[in-house]
């Protein structure tokens, strides 16, 4: 007895049906997995202004910078004290005499 073999147009077909229904399910798993996008303030995206504000550099040159050593390890580098002025001594009133002139 002689087999019956399925025409080609009929594998064609199921091949193509399979490969259609794999390819809607792959599209709606990446349309439900992918990530939302990310809401960017408006001050964030707005352009850089790119003159140089040259106080600022004057001002970090006061600033004390620590070696990445001295960083890791967490020292603080302390100021060195500072002479204070000495007070100068405030004026005393003078004693007088008192009126009664006794002193005892």
């Amino acid at each position: 007895m002689k087999k019956t073999r399925r025409p080609k147009i009929l594998t064609l077909a199921i091949l193509t049906t399979l490969t259609i229904l794999t390819w809607i399910s792959f599209e709606v798993w990446r349309a439900f997995t992918k990530p939302q996008p990310i809401q960017t303030d408006a001050q964030i995206l707005a352009p850089l202004d790119s003159t140089l504000d040259t106080s600022i550099i004057d001002k970090l040159k006061g600033y004390t910078f620590l070696p990445d050593s001295d960083a890791r390890r967490g020292v603080v580098p302390t100021q060195e004290p500072q002479a204070s002025p000495t007070p100068s001594p405030s004026p005393t009133s003078q004693p007088t005499a008192s009126p009664t002139g006794a002193a005892q």
